[in-house]
């Protein structure tokens, strides 16, 4: 049941609330001052105001949720293959720990550089190129 009360509202926001309601959607100037209200209470009491959204913004938002679901699946497969590479690499070699804090600056300012993009073939060719420079050439 709807209670009538009076409010006062100053005529620059009473404009503004005439001009807007149709636009947005309300059936009249009410409609839409109540469902601002409503709003701003929810946001201020801390609760969900996804229900008092428009059918656009929780469309929206869905999306965003599944849209981060899906990045944290991408980053946990990452994640599980990064580990396993280290595990391979770390069975095969043997690194002492100066040797191990070097290759991760190393990774870090190529991921830097290539802002994540990591070509495999081209590191690896990088790499060859590098210790081909540095190695003893008998003379």
């Amino acid at each position: 049941m709807i209670e009538k009360r009076t409010f006062f509202i100053d005529g620059e926001s009473y404009k503004r609330i005439h001009a807007i309601y149709k636009l947005k959607g309300f059936k009249s100037p009410s409609a839409l001052v109540n469902q601002a209200i409503k709003d701003w209470l929810a946001r201020d009491s801390g609760k969900d105001v996804s229900k008092y959204l428009s059918e656009e913004l929780r469309d929206e938002l869905e999306a965003i949720k599944t849209y981060q679901y899906r990045l944290c699946q991408a980053f946990f497969r990452v994640a599980v293959s990064d580990a396993e590479i280290k595990r391979i690499l770390a069975t095969e070699y043997d690194f002492d720990e100066e040797s191990l804090v070097q290759i991760h600056d190393k990774c870090i300012r190529e991921v830097r550089s290539t802002n994540g993009i990591v070509n495999i073939i081209e590191t690896v060719k990088r790499i060859e190129e590098e210790n081909d420079q540095f190695q003893y050439r008998g003379y």
